[in-house]
């Protein structure tokens, strides 16, 4: 797996020296995924679901390897609790934004396919 982030110009000044840092780790790929996988999981936005699931759509890595990475990153953490909270954030946006409120076609088109490969490919280990 190879993730070569190009930082926005919008990055603080400290935000750029650790990506930096990074891009020279060998295992950096891996520590901006359980990085991602966290926010996913703890935060839920929307941009950290379209992230995940555009990296998987691509085979830049693998469902498994996204959900390896986080108990890696959180050993303390349950993977079933973090699908169900991955989940939860899925239901949460339909609750506020169902797809027949979303007025673009293009990302009702996108929101649709996204939530239930969230729902069926990517949190099988939810207890819901």
């Amino acid at each position: 797996m190879t993730i070569n982030p190009t930082p926005p110009q919008s990055l603080n000044a400290f935000a750029r020296e650790i990506l930096d840092l990074l891009a020279g780790h060998p295992d950096a790929d891996a520590l901006i995924m359980a990085s991602k996988m966290t926010a996913l999981v703890e935060h839920g936005a929307p941009r950290d679901l379209r992230d995940i699931h555009e990296l998987c759509r691509r085979g830049l890595i693998s469902v498994e390897t996204c959900w390896r990475l986080y108990g890696l990153k959180q050993p303390d953490q349950d993977a079933a609790v973090a699908a169900d909270k991955v989940l939860f954030t899925i239901e949460r946006l339909e609750l506020q934004r169902p797809l027949t409120m979303i007025h673009d076609a293009s990302a009702r088109e996108e929101a649709g396919p996204l939530r239930q490969w969230y729902r069926q490919v990517f949190c099988p280990a939810a207890r819901r």
